[in-house]
């Protein structure tokens, strides 16, 4: 049974597992810095473990409603000014790079061909380095940072030295590879700044291509990597050697390490942190690991080598060809199987879901309610993605005493 009865966008309803996650683990404190948007994964779906510090200067943004939210940019002090651009989400303390952002037409991603970098408005605004910020507004340190700043990464980095060496466990920052703003530091020299503060990069999400303007025919557009987010740990080399470890500190590493599902990394630090005395054997952190391990396995293996209904006869792709399937749950899960049916050339008919009101608008499929029984009842299969409930809406669909029963399929067999 996974360690959460449920994927992430359920993870808060599990207040059993979060209390058992935060006792184990420890709180932690997030400093959000370029906060617009609100409070990011994985973090949004734990927010009993976390205090929260929001950090975002543009006026009326819009950032997570808990926490603590200071109107302020972090930063190098003598950058006071911030260029408002045509897409908000591009205003930086620096001036755009007009020689490098003239190249690209961002028609392909955003539907119009608009200058998303034209500088609308130039206001005033009070920039302070984290290091400074902290001990001024009387905040707790970070032992994560999330870094969104617009081409300022690393300046926003150099100032948060003391913290960073001090506190801080993990960091997850957008950087980029081109020069979008006039002066910027890319990629390279940010992650060079982070190894000689011993950070390891671990992994790498939300990578963006932009795409040149050109005359040549066709649809082929290859495009040009411009930026991505990076996760940064300190590095596993530094356990029994810095003086930062002591057992807070791994059991809070070893926390943020599941939370971003680094399970396996989870697994050696935690081997190296028993090794050096840090930490003692412990039951708890290994079989929440364990479990965490289960639940990855169960959401990254190929659905379709445990399709099983209830007497445990396994179904292949094969079987479900041409049948009229309704897919019940209409979540990220569910979507997830809808893609990889569509992927085998199978077209469900629909989702099925107790929320189908609200549903209704953001398939590509149609929700019904369960109990639908005429449309229930012409469907010739029904694949249950509900984690944790499979025996309960199975109980529901006999209930239902359909005049043609479907196939009632489950992904995971309780």
């Amino acid at each position: 049974m996974p360690y959460f009865t449920g994927i992430w966008e359920h993870l808060e309803s599990n207040q059993t597992a979060l209390s058992e996650f935060s006792r184990t683990f420890g709180n932690f404190t997030l400093h959000d810095l370029g906060a617009a948007g609100g409070c990011p994964p994985p973090y949004c779906y734990a927010t009993n473990c976390i205090k929260l510090v929001n950090f975002e200067p543009v006026p009326n943004a819009s950032v997570s409603a808990f926490g603590t939210s200071i109107e302020t940019a972090i930063g190098p002090s003598e950058l006071n000014r911030l260029y408002i651009n045509k897409r908000p989400t591009t205003s930086s303390l620096l001036r755009p790079c007009k020689r490098v952002t003239d190249r690209y037409t961002f028609l392909p991603i955003f539907g119009k061909d608009d200058d998303i970098f034209e500088t609308v408005e130039e206001i005033p605004i009070q920039t302070t380095p984290l290091d400074e910020a902290i001990s001024r507004f009387n905040i707790p340190p970070p032992q994560s940072l999330k870094i969104d700043v617009q081409g300022l990464t690393y300046e926003v980095l150099e100032g948060a030295s003391k913290t960073l060496e001090d506190h801080t466990i993990c960091i997850g920052a957008e950087v980029e590879f081109i020069e979008s703003y006039t002066d910027q530091k890319s990629f390279g020299a940010v992650h060079e700044l982070l190894r000689s503060q011993d950070f390891e990069l671990f992994k790498q999400d939300n990578l963006n291509k932009w795409y040149y303007r050109k005359n040549l025919p066709g649809k082929i557009q290859n495009g040009q990597h411009a930026f991505c987010d990076f996760l940064y740990f300190r590095s596993i080399d530094t356990i029994g050697v810095s003086k930062f470890w002591n057992e807070t500190n791994a059991r809070l590493c070893l926390g943020l390490l599941l939370l971003h599902d680094l399970v396996d990394s989870a697994d050696a630090y935690y081997k190296r942190f028993t090794d050096n005395s840090i930490l003692h054997p412990s039951s708890e952190i290994e079989a929440i690991i364990s479990e965490w391990r289960s639940a990855l396995s169960f959401f990254y293996h190929d659905p379709f080598e445990k399709l099983v209904d209830q007497s445990g006869k396994q179904y292949s792709l094969t079987e479900l060809s041409g049948k009229k399937i309704g897919i019940y749950g209409a979540g990220s899960y569910g979507t997830w199987i809808e893609q990889r049916l569509k992927e085998a050339t199978i077209q469900p008919i629909c989702f099925i879901d107790q929320n189908h009101q609200k549903l209704v608008e953001s398939k590509s499929l149609f929700v019904v309610s369960p109990e639908d029984r005429p449309l229930m009842s012409s469907l010739d299969t029904i694949v249950i993605c509900s984690i944790g409930s499979v025996e309960p809406i199975r109980a529901h669909i006999d209930q239902l005493n359909l005049p043609n029963k479907p196939t009632v399929l489950s992904v995971f067999q309780q």
